[in-house]
């Protein structure tokens, strides 16, 4: 809804009195965009989103419904309806290797990411661990892929080239149906998440995963203000935080190291303070969303009539 064309959309159709409903792409966005035109109800995933709407965008309670994340509603049924034997050979992995997924952030805000997942080829190598690294670039940046493809060697590390955007114009930010399957598989079946500044954190702990989040930069001497901490400083991070995740963050690349191990061998495992991560993100990951969100269309335009 911040888009120009949606913008006057929405104008035009409040000139001549008709319904506007509208949701936003991502969590982050009531706090960094200016959106420039109201809808009459603002659909949303989570109550921090609400609280971010309402600071930021003079929402009022009662224009905005709740519904949690429908792209997440795919995380409910995977197990049912997909093996991990079907994700092993998506990617031509080592079944008899447990799988470190590495979630690229993007290579303006995270160009560090290159160095993380060397950091865990070489020691993976050097001590002959039994795990092998997805990586999964993010796709909607450019030379996202290229930029790791020095430490594929589909022994240790594997990249992940196989989705395709949505058909849509512009589209970049937007998953096709094959690439959110893909992406559900990877993270249910996957054996631990590694990322940083991502909302790939919010789909390992919604998939029922472990997250672990570097905070470290390649520099020792980086100045703070290109630091990749700086990032956990965001509204949003700093919410995440407050609510459990600092429990999943690293500063060093001994303490990734060791959590790395400690979740492999089943020792890291267990994360009460995920639930709490949910409820104030996800709002609930209950395979509804989609259904709470079509059946508040249907109220609203049924209302009108």
């Amino acid at each position: 809804i911040s888009d120009d064309g949606e913008v006057y959309l929405i104008r035009a159709a409040k000139k001549f009195g008709v319904l506007t409903i509208g949701m936003t792409k991502s969590w982050d966005n009531f706090s960094k965009i200016g959106f420039r035109e109201k809808v009459g109800r603002l659909i949303i995933w989570s109550d921090y989103m609400r609280d971010e709407a309402r600071e930021f965008q003079n929402y009022r309670e009662k224009d905005i419904s709740i519904v949690g994340i429908p792209q997440f509603d795919i995380y409910t049924s995977i197990s049912a309806l997909h093996t991990k034997d079907e994700f092993i050979k998506t990617y031509g992995l080592d079944p008899s290797k447990k799988v470190i997924v590495f979630g690229h952030a993007g290579t303006t805000l995270a160009p560090d990411d290159p160095y993380i997942v060397e950091i865990l080829k070489e020691w993976i190598e050097k001590e002959r661990k039994p795990y092998q690294i997805l990586v999964r670039p993010h796709f909607a940046h450019e030379n996202a892929i290229e930029i790791f493809q020095r430490l594929e060697d589909k022994k240790v590390v594997f990249i992940d080239t196989q989705n395709e955007r949505s058909s849509f114009k512009r589209g970049g930010w937007d998953y096709s149906k094959e690439h959110q399957l893909r992406l559900a598989l990877t993270m249910h079946f996957a054996d631990v998440v590694v990322s940083s500044i991502t909302t790939l954190v919010l789909d390992a702990v919604a998939s029922g995963n472990t997250v672990i989040c570097y905070a470290f930069d390649e520099n020792k001497e980086k100045p703070f203000s290109d630091s990749i901490k700086r990032l956990y400083e965001t509204l949003w991070f700093l919410d995440l935080r407050k609510y459990g995740l600092s429990k999943s963050m690293v500063y060093s690349r001994k303490e990734l190291l060791s959590r790395l191990d400690d979740v492999l061998i089943g020792r890291g495992k267990s994360h009460p303070e995920y639930k709490n991560i949910i409820e104030r993100f996800c709002y609930k990951v209950d395979g509804k969303s989609g259904a709470r969100l079509f059946n508040i269309i249907d109220i609203l335009v049924s209302s009108t009539l």
